[in-house]
């Protein structure tokens, strides 16, 4: 089954000493079944390069760009 996927842009949010991405992923179960889950990626330390959310956002573009084309594929991120 081939869910569709809609673009996303994230949340940049700054915790502590570093900027962090809020980003939606499928998964796949055992049984083969999709989900979609909330997950969080550390993208880059607060410093003096970034020290806004607009110096990070090119980071968060990067990440989630092959979600966004296409060619990212949820049964890679499955534990074996």
């Amino acid at each position: 089954m081939t869910r569709t996927r809609r673009h996303q842009k994230g949340y940049l949010f700054r915790k502590g000493g570093g900027w962090y991405l809020r980003y939606y992923d499928f998964e796949v179960a055992s049984n083969g079944a999709t989900s979609r889950k909330a997950k969080c990626k550390k993208l880059a330390d607060y410093g003096r390069q970034y020290k806004s959310k607009t110096s990070v956002r090119p980071l968060a573009d990067d990440f989630l760009r092959p979600f966004n084309d296409g060619t990212y594929v949820a049964v890679s991120s499955m534990s074996v």
